[in-house]
């Protein structure tokens, strides 16, 4: 019957240590992670940036009345937005100063606090950038309609004034 409490214990032991071991692996990788999160931020406030910086070209009197606002693309925006001030709040939470060059470590255990919800932002941060694309995409096929209908109205408009001219 010892024999059999020796070797649960063992078992038990070698669990722990295998949980100890991947525990430890993570701790050490905390840095990479917390940097990669601070570019994963920085990739979505370009994005945001560089929308908001295009000229509006739906406003009224812009003569493109035809072509509808892109509803997806400021959609996908907006979870940008968000994502990125989820992201922004666990990265302030975790930060700490690490020195004069103002770069900033992980704190590790608040790192740990927040571990669970970080793969999840960067899921929906994914997918909304993919969102993004979509929207982006579906609106130059709008605009590219857009422009081969005018084109048309426009050699149709020549070609009516040449026969009349014609005639």
């Amino acid at each position: 019957m010892e024999v059999v409490g020796l070797i649960a214990s063992s078992v038990t032991l070698l669990e722990v240590s295998l949980k100890t071991a991947g525990f430890l692996q993570e701790m050490a990788s905390i840095q990479d992670d917390f940097r990669s999160l601070q570019e994963v931020i920085g990739d979505i406030n370009s994005i945001v940036q560089d929308f908001h910086s295009i000229p509006s070209l739906f406003a009224q009197g812009s003569g493109l009345s035809q072509v509808a606002e892109p509803r997806s693309v400021i959609r996908a925006i907006s979870q940008l937005e968000r994502l990125k001030a989820e992201m922004d709040e666990i990265r302030t939470y975790c930060a700490r100063s690490s020195g004069s060059d103002s770069v900033s470590d992980a704190k590790k255990r608040k790192w740990i606090l927040k571990r669970n919800r970080i793969p999840k932002l960067l899921d929906r941060a994914r997918d909304a950038r993919s969102n993004f694309q979509i929207g982006i995409n579906f609106q130059l096929m709008a605009l590219d309609a857009f422009r081969v209908v005018k084109e048309h109205k426009l050699v149709y408009k020549i070609a009516s004034s040449s026969m009349n001219v014609e005639c």
